[in-house]
C-alpha cells in the first residue's frame, strides 16, 4: 500500500468523539428506564405465579384444618411481640405450608430487598427471603383475634368481602417503601404490590388499597 494512503488515514477528530459520546449517553437515558420497567415487569410475574402457589397450598392446608387459615403471624408480628402469647414463638405461616409447596424458594420474591426500622432495632436486609424465611407477609389477624387476645382462626365462609383483603402480600410495597419515604414520592421503590385475595386470586393493590386493609377490623372481614 502507498506510504502517502496511509499518511491520509486519520482517526476521530475531538468533537467527532464528543458527539457519539453524547448519543450513545442519550440513547442510553432513553433505555435504561425501558430495562427496568421490563425487569419489574418480570419480577412481578415471577412474583405473582409464587403466590398462586402459595394459595393453592394454602387452601390445601384450610382443607385439612376445618377450612380454617393458618394459626401463624408474619415475620413482622414475631419480631413486635404481636400475637405472640406462649413461650414459644408463633410458627411462620412458611412453616405450616411447606409441606404442601414442597418448594420453599417459592416464598423468596426477586424484588425482596428488605428493610429497617432503626427505632426499633429491626434490619431485614439483605433481604426479608435470607433473615426470616419468607419474602411475603401474613395477614395475622385471619388467625389472631386482637379484641379477646387469642387464637381463633377464621374459616372462609366467614369473610363478609373475600375479594378485598390479602391473606399474603409481597415486602416490597407498603411493607417496605413506607419506611424509605411518603407514600406517592420517589423514595419509594414503587406504589404498588401483589397480593393474594382470600378467595385465591393474586392482584395488584395501590399503598391506600393496602392501608386500607392493614386497618381493616377483624369484625369486617
Amino acid at each position: 500500500m502507498p506510504l502517502l494512503s496511509i499518511r491520509n488515514r486519520r482517526g476521530f477528530t475531538l468533537i467527532e468523539l464528543l458527539v457519539v459520546i453524547a448519543i450513545i449517553a442519550i440513547l442510553a437515558a432513553i433505555l435504561f428506564p425501558v430495562f427496568i420497567r421490563v425487569k419489574q415487569q418480570a419480577n412481578s410475574a415471577v412474583c405473582k405465579s409464587n403466590l398462586r402457589q402459595i394459595g393453592l397450598a394454602n387452601q390445601m392446608y384450610m382443607d385439612d384444618y376445618d377450612d380454617r387459615f393458618a394459626t401463624a403471624a408474619d415475620h413482622n408480628d414475631r419480631f413486635v411481640g404481636y400475637a405472640q402469647p406462649n413461650p414459644t414463638p408463633t410458627p411462620f405461616p412458611w412453616q405450616l405450608l411447606d409441606p404442601y409447596t414442597k418448594n420453599h424458594n417459592l416464598w423468596r420474591c426477586p424484588s425482596d430487598t428488605g428493610y429497617t426500622v432503626r427505632s426499633i432495632g429491626l434490619d431485614f436486609t439483605p433481604s426479608t427471603f435470607e433473615t426470616q424465611g419468607s419474602s411475603y407477609v401474613y395477614h395475622t389477624d385471619y388467625a389472631w383475634d386482637p379484641d379477646r387476645n387469642r387464637w381463633a382462626p377464621l374459616q372462609s365462609g366467614q369473610l363478609k368481602r373475600p375479594t378485598e383483603n390479602y391473606v399474603f402480600a409481597e415486602s416490597v410495597g407498603w411493607w417496605h417503601n413506607a419506611l424509605r419515604g411518603p407514600r406517592g414520592t420517589s423514595a419509594r421503590k414503587t406504589n404498588h404490590f401483589n397480593v393474594l385475595a382470600p378467595d385465591g386470586h393474586v392482584k395488584t393493590y395501590t399503598n391506600d388499597q393496602m392501608f386500607k386493609f392493614v386497618l381493616l377490623p377483624r369484625a369486617e372481614f
